[in-house]
């Protein structure tokens, strides 16, 4: 499949930092792939230049053993490019539009847009060079020029400008768990990113496994999207997750991010 198909398939999306704190950043990637996250996106303040360049080079050879793994690079274009990533986000203070950050890094590079408000909804909906949208804080705040954005509403929003068979596709974002994803669901996304709920769970596999099959139930039940059921294909299992080269070299406290 393409990776614009692979997008269009994907469900779960993970959010996590360079894990220095537990050290286990390669194991707990395995997991969360194995459990049916589709996307995992490295997110680390604290991780830069070549430090963060090693965590998404060893997350994409963990992601290659999954049939359907992506690995996606947050705002950094440049460690984007080094490491050939396919799938890069970014903010709406990345410094760069779609279009410049998919010139930086590659023609063929997917590009996601964060949203945080009716406005920008439309305008990536409109920008032939965003390949996907992260639609939200849903649950948590963030703070704009126009002040707190995102909530439940915005997912509404989402769901009646971009129905989810026939538009680019999108993922609700911003401290969603399995306690509140039915709510999330309920609003008309069908694909959610999440952070803590993975990234804090004492089993990652059993956590993911059972977003995951939420999610698939609300896409398949979905009378809209009869026609339009995506059944992830097989994961490709290999032994062995590698080290990543030059991974663990920041001594710092775990962080997450939704």
């Amino acid at each position: 499949m393409g990776l614009d198909t692979r997008i269009r398939a994907s469900r779960l999306y993970l959010i996590t930092d360079g894990r220095t704190r537990t050290r286990d950043l390669a194991g707990f990637l395995d997991k969360a792939y194995g459990a049916g996250v589709d996307l995992i996106e490295i997110r680390d303040p604290f991780l830069k230049g070549i430090e963060y360049v090693a965590a998404v080079t060893g997350a994409r050879q963990i992601g290659m053993k999954h049939a359907q793994g992506l690995v996606v690079a947050y705002n950094d274009l440049d460690a984007a490019k080094e490491t050939g990533a396919d799938v890069v986000l970014i903010g709406q203070a990345a410094g760069a539009t779609p279009a410049e950050a998919k010139a930086a890094v590659s023609p063929f590079a997917v590009i996601g847009q964060s949203v945080h408000t009716p406005a920008q909804v439309d305008a990536a909906l409109a920008d032939p060079a965003v390949g996907f949208l992260m639609v939200g804080p849903v649950f948590t705040s963030v703070r704009g020029d126009s002040g707190t954005q995102g909530g439940i509403a915005l997912v509404h929003y989402a769901a009646e400008k971009a129905p989810v068979g026939d538009s680019k596709p999108w993922f609700a974002v911003g401290g969603i768990n399995a306690d509140n994803v039915d709510e999330v669901l309920a609003a008309g996304a069908r694909r959610v990113a999440v952070a803590k709920a993975l990234t804090a769970a004492p089993d990652v596999a059993e956590a993911a496994a059972e977003l995951a099959e939420r999610l698939t139930e609300a896409w398949n039940d979905d009378p809209a999207l009869a026609d339009k059921i995506v059944i992830a294909p097989p994961m490709i299992k290999l032994p062995d997750a590698p080290t990543f080269p030059g991974e663990f070299t920041i001594a710092h406290d775990e962080q997450t991010h939704d």
